[in-house]
């Protein structure tokens, strides 16, 4: 079976493009969402379907225990939170995974050391450049640093090891870096193109 979704919410990012669809075998479940990749789950990967009431209304957790993908998955869809964990049943996916690799990921899984430091270079960046009176080249180079960091780090493990907590996986903020990849190349497109016109 296959179901359009109307938003899902993967780690610290909401999407309500069209195009969300779920399709679910007794042995898979996947969900491919636009922009932010596919999720496949065999039964062994899901503890459980969690009907839950979000602030966007009522949604379904997917409750499992794949390290590479992010914790939290809610789904939402227009028949409602019931309804879609009745369908998710009828098609025979039975879910058996075990929650032990659960408690391994607590908390946020980027080092607030880099978060701090990515952070404190950005601002010296654009306070530089404004200081010099050349922003608009300085704020490109903040923009091509942030969109290098993202198109390199699901690559280089070097970056993930200075990125990421011990024991943590590129995959759990897969969604956070495609939308950072996105807004920094638009902003980094546009930006070019402002330089040029001048």
């Amino acid at each position: 079976m296959e179901t359009s979704i109307s938003s899902v919410r993967i780690g610290g990012v909401r999407s309500n493009f069209p195009g969300i669809k779920l399709s679910v075998t007794p042995n898979q479940l996947v969900l491919k969402i636009p922009f932010f990749g596919t999720y496949s789950f065999a039964p062994s990967d899901i503890i459980r379907f969690e009907p839950n009431k979000g602030l966007y209304g009522a949604n379904v957790l997917l409750i499992h225990n794949v390290l590479n993908y992010p914790k939290k998955i809610s789904l939402n869809y227009k028949g409602g939170a019931e309804e879609l964990t009745l369908k998710l049943n009828q098609d025979g996916f039975i879910p058996s995974g075990i929650a032990e690799a659960s408690p391994l990921r607590k908390g946020f899984p980027v080092r607030w050391s880099f978060l701090l430091a990515a952070i404190l270079l950005w601002n010296a960046l654009l306070i530089y450049g404004h200081a010099q009176g050349n922003f608009g080249v300085v704020s490109l180079i903040a923009i091509a640093l942030m969109f290098l960091t993202t198109v390199l780090l699901p690559y280089s493990k070097a970056l993930q090891n200075l990125v990421l907590k011990p024991g943590r996986h590129v995959g759990e903020i897969k969604p956070s870096l495609n939308l950072l990849k996105g807004v920094s190349g638009l902003i980094g497109v546009g930006s070019v193109v402002s330089l040029l016109l001048k």
